[in-house]
Order: C-alpha cells, then sequence, then structure tokens
C-alpha cells in the first residue's frame, strides 16, 4: 500500500491517481537504471504539467503579472520542463510585417 502525504496544490484529486499510474507505467516500462534523482525530476514535472495553466485559460492581469515575474528568474523562461514553448518571442521586425498596412 501506498499513502500520498502531500501533492502540489494545484492538481486535482482526480488527477492525483492518473499520475501516480502514469508515473508507475513509466517507472516499469522506461526507467530502470535510471537515477532517483532523475526519476524524482521526471515526478516533479509530470505533476507541473498537470497542474499548469491550459490553453485558452482565461487570465487576469494580476494572474499574468505573477506568471512572468516567476519565470523570468528560471533558468529556460520560455518552456516547460519538457521543452514546450510557453511564450515566444518577437522582434520588432516580425511584428511590423505580421501588420503590412502600418
Amino acid at each position: 500500500t501506498i499513502a500520498v502525504k502531500a501533492v502540489p496544490a494545484a492538481v486535482g484529486h482526480a488527477d492525483i491517481e492518473r499520475a501516480i499510474f502514469e508515473i508507475l507505467e513509466i517507472a516499469e516500462g522506461e526507467l530502470r537504471g535510471v537515477s532517483v534523482a532523475d526519476v524524482r525530476r521526471g515526478i516533479a514535472a509530470s505533476l507541473a504539467c498537470r497542474a499548469a495553466i491550459k490553453i485558452n485559460t482565461p487570465l487576469d492581469q494580476k494572474k499574468m503579472d505573477w506568471m512572468l515575474r516567476t519565470l523570468e528568474p528560471t533558468e529556460f523562461p520560455l518552456t516547460c520542463t519538457h521543452g514546450h514553448s510557453v511564450a515566444l518571442q518577437y522582434g520588432t521586425r516580425e511584428i511590423l510585417k505580421a501588420f503590412p498596412r502600418i
């Protein structure tokens, strides 16, 4: 029997069970010989993605400001832990090309 003692606040109860089963399936098939530290990082990344703000989720200005301040000091502020983009950078030239009437 495994007891879950704590999870990130943003992870819902239904997501906990799914995350545990997913972790165990991955561990059984792919993680033989991998370090405990790597397994912990993988678990943290999986839980973070489940708790993440999803596409088309409306955000108020306060939440957007918090997100940008939280991402800024990280090593890779423009990607999630799996390497997927969370923000895009556009130079002035790309923006002006998108609006040819200007």
